[in-house]
C-alpha cells in the first residue's frame, strides 16, 4: 500500500483539471511506501498533448539527483 496526503492528491487532482483537456504531468516524490510531495511539471511533449505526456528530460535528472 502507497501512502499519498490528502492534499497532495487535491493538488494533483487541481492540477490536472486545469492542464484539461491536455495531459497533465507531475512527479511523485517519496520513500519506502510514503508519497511526501508532488512537483508539477509541464506537459512538453511534441505528439498530440491531448493523449500524450512527456517530462522534460532535464526535470527528472534534478530530481533524481536532489533526492539522493
Amino acid at each position: 500500500m502507497i501512502v499519498i496526503k490528502k492534499k497532495i492528491l487535491e493538488v494533483a487532482e487541481a492540477s490536472a483539471l486545469e492542464a484539461l483537456p491536455h495531459e497533465a504531468c507531475g512527479l511523485l516524490i517519496g520513500y519506502g511506501d510514503k508519497i511526501t510531495e508532488l512537483r508539477i511539471c509541464e506537459n512538453v511533449t511534441t505528439a498530440d498533448p491531448h493523449k500524450n505526456f512527456e517530462i522534460d528530460p532535464q526535470m527528472l535528472i534534478h530530481a533524481q539527483k536532489q533526492d539522493r
